[in-house]
């Protein structure tokens, strides 16, 4: 008999049902005791492989079963932890430390550490309202039944955000952190990833330039890293996906000596942000920082994605002058060798091909793992550095994706979309499917070489390199022996003296310089702008009146034949001011009417 029937039954065919006992899926009568469960006899070694292969909702469901089960799967209940900028996770952790069972198993941190102000939340929201991308009928529902609950989300984020502004600063809390996670082995930090889950503010959040807070992202990288120096972790693993260039304009001894807990690291990656091409004194402290550690099995190094050509200039595919964006990589390593390197990444730089083979070429007996994606050349063929690759490198992996020009070569770019997501695994899921799109028109941008932008062509290029494949045809011919052989002069010693007379050059004290924390120099925060005369960007004073005396929501808006459309002056007003009545802290705070 089914057992949910028997349960559901009101009348009973005998009497003796009604005292039928349920254990697990079987009926047991009176009198009857079922048999124990007893887990087979495995060491606690073989638990663990086993409990780290589950879902953290089969570990919560197993550890209900046997006390020698929950104690196992206590160490898999939280193999990573968050700590976010916009929720309550300081206090979260402070509970989970109390119980040593949880704690041994956290051997991953995330921190989200990305802000994004009410002025900016504001100004990015009253585009995506008022802009053309959202004029269809079922954008404009989206946003009618979305604008509300994102505006309340966003609110509460704030609020807590307010009350976190300097945890991810604080050198103490951080040290307390890592001594309490003894089992930690590695630190993601992530400007691009947040907790918020509505779509508009997830989408906002992708569109928001986050420059902003460069003096910000710096002063908490700076502490993560000091709060290691005084901790006894020794993490193998380190990301960084939006570091500031400016961060390593520190003085060369501060870089080493910050450098110190990290001798034990085996991974690094690091995304940098630049609104400019970096100076030279960039990749001067980002060569003895990385000198400083010896041990790296695997590199990543590149530029933001994302915030890059389209959102702040800080791109070698929107410069007008590529060498303010070439590097020689001898200037930034020198001669030094990492003698385990087993993976390498370089992402959106601009190379030489004699620099960038001599630099691969002094891994070529360890390095197994190579990608390269949206790299310029400045002097050499991709061909080229393809085929002398191939023969000196006994590489296992190898991918090639993204934007590739060569400026002295014609004919020489492609546009290859990736094999695979290349968007971090620290990001959440929502925003890592948000930049995919956003970033998906950049591998055929102004509708050149649309061939090359089939995700076949990359995959071809990975078994030319790795299996001995057939070179593919879409990409051009293959350079000859002799082409190989008789390659164009290069001239170090001129690169080195351009070099040395630029980096002497450069003036460090204003570069890059963003503003930090939405905080005036009269330390307000800041909600609206406005210029001396006291109009904000759309010419419109405090009390809403344009010099003409006209109010913001009475200006007709170009192009609307209707009357109806509310233009973005008026939009921002309103959110902002919806957003505002939201944050008990700013009760007694003026803002445009």
């Amino acid at each position: 008999m089914d057992i949910s029937s028997v349960r559901c039954t009101t009348k009973p065919l005998h009497s003796a049902v009604s005292r039928v006992r349920v254990c697990g899926n079987d009926a047991v009568a009176p009198g009857i005791r079922p048999k124990r469960f007893f887990s087979p006899q495995l060491p606690n070694e073989l638990w663990d492989k086993i409990f780290s292969r589950l879902a953290i909702r089969d570990v919560r469901a197993v550890r209900a079963t046997s006390k020698q089960w929950a104690a196992i799967g206590a160490r898999h209940l939280f193999p990573f932890f968050r700590l976010s900028l916009g929720r309550q996770d300081f206090e979260r952790l402070k509970m989970v430390v109390d119980y040593k069972e949880f704690v041994a198993g956290v051997k991953a941190l995330y921190l989200e550490t990305g802000k994004m102000g009410i002025y900016c939340i504001s100004d990015i929201l009253s585009i995506m309202i008022s802009n053309g991308p959202w004029s269809t009928q079922t954008a404009r529902e989206l946003i009618r039944t979305n604008t509300a609950p994102a505006l309340a989300e966003y609110a509460s984020w704030n609020i807590t955000a307010h009350l976190n502004t300097d945890k991810f600063r604080d050198v103490v809390l951080l040290k307390l952190v890592f001594e309490s996670l003894e089992a930690l082995e590695s630190v993601h930090i992530t400007r691009r990833s947040s907790s918020l889950e509505n779509y508009l503010l997830g989408y906002a959040w992708c569109l928001a330039p986050k420059a902003n807070y460069f003096n910000r992202s710096i002063s908490e990288f700076h502490a993560l890293l000091l709060a290691l120096v005084g901790s006894r972790s020794r993490i193998r693993t380190l990301c960084h996906d939006q570091l500031p260039v400016t961060f390593f304009a520190f003085d060369t001894n501060v870089l080493k000596s910050l450098a110190v807990p990290l001798q034990g690291l085996r991974y690094l990656h690091l995304t940098f942000d630049a609104t400019e091409p970096p100076r030279k004194v960039f990749w001067v402290g980002l060569g003895h920082f990385l000198r400083s550690i010896p041990k790296l099995q695997e590199l990543n190094l590149g530029f933001s994605p994302v915030f890059g050509k389209r959102k702040n200039g800080g791109s070698w595919e929107d410069c007008d002058e590529i060498l303010d964006w070439y590097v020689p990589l001898w200037k930034v390593f020198n001669s030094f060798t990492w003698e385990n390197m087993k993976t390498i990444g370089l992402s959106r730089m601009v190379f030489c091909e004699a620099g960038l083979l001599e630099f691969l070429g002094r891994h070529t007996t360890t390095l197994r793992s190579l990608e390269l994606s949206n790299v310029g050349l400045w002097q050499g063929s991709f061909r080229r550095i393809l085929v002398k690759l191939k023969s000196t490198l006994a590489l296992s992996s190898f991918n090639f994706w993204g934007h590739f020009k060569s400026f002295d070569t014609p004919g020489n770019e492609w546009r290859l979309r990736p094999q695979f997501s290349p968007w971090q695994a620290a990001w959440r899921e929502a925003t890592a499917i948000m930049l995919g799109a956003l970033l998906s028109s950049t591998f055929s941008d102004d509708g050149s070489d649309q061939e090359n932008a089939q995700d076949l062509v990359s995959k071809k290029v990975e078994t030319f390199m790795v299996k001995g494949g057939t070179w593919p045809v879409e990409l051009g011919q293959l350079p000859s022996d002799s082409d190989i052989k008789d390659q164009p002069a290069f001239d170090r010693v001129r690169i080195d003296q351009s070099w040395d007379e630029q980096a002497g050059a450069e003036n460090k004290d204003r570069w890059e310089l963003g503003w930090d924390d939405d905080i005036d120099a009269n330390g307000n925060e800041i909600l609206e702008q406005y210029d001396a005369d006291g109009y904000d960007e759309y010419g419109f004073n405090i009390e809403g009146y344009n010099r003409n005396g006209v109010f913001h929501s009475r200006v007709p808006v170009p192009g609307d034949a209707t009357g109806r459309q509310v233009s973005r002056a008026t939009n921002k007003r309103r959110i902002l001011r919806r957003i505002k009545d939201q944050i008990p802290r700013l009760d007694q705070v003026r803002i445009g009417a």
